[in-house]
């Protein structure tokens, strides 16, 4: 406990960090053609919940590929970049002569750098570009309380995988929450971004371990790594399902204590609790009015606002944006001279909700009661990370929610 507040301490005494690392990439575009093929079928039979309310009971209504192009899920560390061509050609393009491959692999391999030539990357680029990653959309209903899931090809050959979503599972006082919805789609997509990246990771580790001799690298399976997007501080935890705890004789408490320490739902896990944090700060007048407009503003013009050069240009920016909020020109000046960073909204939201039982009570009971426990599960989990990774996160999702607007 000591170790956890000392920690919290050093991270609330230090508001403006840097803070640069962003959440979970994901592919917007397959969410958008997700969320579209779960509304259709929602609109289309809204009652399937209520005709199959066995929360056993599994009801496929439609699969459907989605092409994601691979450029959208992958990272650039140089260990990530030294296993794309792995992918690529031992996956994505499995049908290609795997021995001239290898030769071909060896000849661009630089052995001080540890890297691809920059002519072979472009090459693998190329074929990327031709290779998207197979994602086979299930819309279903499977019972109360199960939102979606996310698995790899059973084949120890396949290279795809399959997102079950059940828009039902997310309807709320017989109304459908399209942000929940979202969310869900969000989260499971992150978990193909973990896999994809982790077979990379995993593949440039060992091309940089053997340096030229791939010989010594045998195939992976895919789907299997989870290297990625699991934090710095793991815990080594990993959830089981209802049936499983009961066979084992464990607790729910433990199984509960699983699932929220599982290392690769962390990131998943922080990013649904800003999905309703932010809102739920605003709708509670944590986050006032137009605060994030002043926190943009401050953002772009740090730099230049006492320079006298930049004045005329700073004004012709606060009548503009004066106008948009509509306010007095005077009144948006005495505004924007007191409003929070970025920096500062998002440490003051996380002193709010870790350091007040009653806020965090209160925000848990409006949204997902489980945070709570999440919460501080997580904070004796990941005692020197949880807190900076929540507000470095918090504080991005703002910044770009700004960017939005």
């Amino acid at each position: 406990m000591k170790l956890l507040l000392e920690n919290f301490k050093n991270f609330l005494m230090n508001e403006e960090m840097p803070l640069n690392e962003a959440e979970l990439k994901y592919s917007a575009s397959a969410a958008e053609q997700i969320l579209e093929r779960a509304l259709h079928w929602y609109q289309k039979m809204p009652n399937v919940h209520k005709e199959y309310p066995d929360e056993d009971k599994t009801v496929g209504l439609e699969q459907e590929t989605v092409d994601i192009p691979l450029e959208e899920l992958l990272y650039e560390s140089k260990t990530i970049k030294n296993g794309i061509p792995f992918i690529v050609f031992w996956h994505a393009q499995s049908k290609l002569d795997n021995k001239l491959f290898m030769e071909n692999m060896q000849k661009q391999w630089n052995a001080e750098t540890k890297q691809f030539s920059e002519n072979w990357m472009g090459f693998t680029n190329g074929f990327m570009a031709k290779s998207p990653f197979k994602l086979n959309v299930d819309v279903k209903w499977m019972g109360i309380g199960n939102f979606g899931f996310f698995g790899r090809g059973s084949r120890d050959d396949d290279f795809w995988s399959v997102l079950g979503i059940g828009p039902w599972a997310h309807v709320e006082n017989g109304e459908l929450n399209v942000n929940k919805l979202k969310s869900t789609i969000r989260h499971e997509l992150q978990h193909l971004t973990q896999r994809l990246n982790g077979l990379a990771l995993k593949y440039g580790k060992l091309a940089e371990d053997s340096n030229g001799d791939f010989s010594k690298i045998k195939k992976l399976k895919w789907g299997l790594e989870k290297e990625f997007g699991t934090g710095r501080e793991t815990t080594g935890l990993r959830q089981i399902s209802r049936q499983q705890a009961r066979e084992a004789g464990i607790s729910d408490d433990e199984r509960i204590k699983r699932y929220l320490g599982d290392d690769f739902e962390y990131e998943t896990w922080m990013s649904d609790m800003i999905d309703d944090l932010i809102p739920w700060l605003k709708t509670n007048g944590h986050i006032k009015p137009h605060e994030i407009a002043f926190a943009k503003f401050r953002g772009q013009f740090a730099n230049v606002m006492n320079e006298d050069q930049n004045q005329i240009m700073l004004r012709k920016m606060m009548i503009q944006n004066a106008k948009q909020i509509g306010i007095p020109v005077s009144q948006y000046r005495k505004q924007l001279k007191n409003a929070r960073t970025f920096d500062k909204i998002a440490a003051d939201s996380i002193k709010l909700l870790f350091r007040n039982d009653e806020i965090l009570t209160a925000f848990a009971e409006d949204t997902i009661y489980a945070y709570q426990k999440a919460v501080k599960t997580l904070l004796k989990l990941r005692a020197k990370e949880f807190a900076g990774d929540f507000m470095k996160n918090l504080k991005l999702r703002l910044e770009k929610e700004a960017e939005a607007a």
